[in-house]
């Protein structure tokens, strides 16, 4: 008999190769609750002093938290390894990114510098994991080497940042992010000739907005147990919030297809980067959440109004976009009929939001819930006429 190794050779993940279906591992289902958690911390440190220099902030933290976790994502999706040592580098690289929560914390006057240090050393690791498989796959190398002259020119604006060179170290860090996230979009050529399957992401994805919208719900409860008393104010803004996220959820899972059946890397980049803005929309709304109060939702916040509003909306009209990206020629052509829903409610919130902006939150609030859930409703119609219910 054979004896396996621990150790096993990594392999790309093709279409011409796949003998099995992939599923989300263990691993990392873990490796998204902990990232979620780390998002969790960001939004409660945006939470606890809002303001525009401080959204800047936590836009910056997001980011680059966010890319921690997609570039760990996609590795995982390329190369195909259930060895020892996927293992023990996702333990040592969840040591920065678990850094990055710590620092999160007073961010720009004394923590910066830790905070794109732990960025940094997390980028280099998955870079060295990178290296490892180029050395065991001849076809990745053409793609990689042009990945590594994006890769040194976003780590000179890091140790610059770390440095503080010219007094912009926020600056530069953003300039490393904007790189790093540019920076894939020059091989998809490349890449497309590898004929990589990708499909699985939406599960991976999936998975995440779930855990993300979870964190929707936490919040909820928590601005919720901040209330002295309980009454029929108490009672209604609790079944709006909740309301909230569930619309939230249904609406996402009404565009996820169980694959991407696509195999033009170009939609999958857009699919994949339209994600990034889903989210942080995603989050701004949880920071709404935790910013109400039971008291004050019956006066006119127009800041929490402002952003409430908008992230709405953008995630509405992503949602929208993101039905345009994905083949649906494999599924029902009910999903079709579903994106010009998502314009209509848009547009329904913005008029509302300008006509009425100096009503109570409570009243905004009540608006949206009643559009998004009018929304579903409308598709469980559909659902119906087309004997699919």
């Amino acid at each position: 008999m054979t004896k396996k190794s621990v150790f096993r050779k990594a392999e790309l993940n093709k279409y011409s190769d796949q003998k099995e279906e992939r599923k989300v591992s263990w691993l990392e289902l873990y490796f998204d609750l902990f990232f979620v958690v780390v998002l969790y911390y960001l939004v409660h440190e945006l939470a606890y002093d809002f303001s525009l220099h401080n959204l800047f902030q936590y836009t910056l933290m997001f980011l680059s938290s966010l890319w921690l976790w997609m570039s760990y994502t996609y590795y995982k999706e390329v190369f195909q390894n259930h060895g020892l040592e996927i293992r023990i580098f996702t333990f040592f690289y969840m040591i920065p990114i678990a850094s990055l929560a710590v620092f999160s914390s007073d961010f720009m006057d004394n923590n910066l510098t830790y905070y794109i240090l732990s960025y940094a050393i997390a980028r280099l690791m998955l870079s060295a994991a990178w290296i490892h498989w180029w050395c065991h796959n001849q076809e990745f190398r053409h793609v990689w080497s042009r990945m590594t002259k994006w890769f040194l020119i976003s780590l000179l604006f890091l140790i610059l940042a770390l440095f503080n060179i010219w007094d912009s170290a926020k600056y530069l860090f953003l300039l490393a992010l904007m790189v790093d996230y540019i920076h894939p979009v020059f091989s998809i050529h490349k890449q497309s000739e590898l004929g990589l399957n990708l499909s699985r992401l939406p599960e991976r994805f999936g998975l995440f907005l779930i855990i993300v919208i979870w964190e929707i719900v936490r919040w909820v409860i928590n601005s919720l147990s901040s209330a002295s008393q309980i009454n029929f104010e108490y009672i209604s803004v609790s079944i709006l919030l909740f309301a909230l996220s569930y619309a939230l959820w249904s609406i996402y899972f009404d565009y996820l297809p169980a694959k991407l059946v696509t195999k033009d890397l170009k939609k999958t980049f857009i699919w994949i980067y339209l994600h990034i803005l889903i989210i942080y929309c995603l989050t701004i709304i949880g920071w709404v959440i935790l910013e109400f109060d039971v008291a004050t939702l019956v006066t006119s916040n127009p800041t929490l109004s402002i952003f409430l509003t908008l992230a709405t909306s953008i995630f509405l009209i992503l949602m929208w976009i993101i039905g345009k990206v994905v083949d649906w020629k494999d599924i029902d052509i009910i999903q079709k009929k579903r994106s010009s829903v998502k314009i209509y409610t848009w547009i329904a919130i913005l008029i509302f939001w300008i006509i009425v902006s100096n009503l109570s939150l409570i009243v905004l609030l009540s608006w949206i819930v009643w559009l998004l859930l009018a929304q579903i409703i409308y598709i469980i119609h559909l659902w119906k006429n087309n004997h699919n219910f």
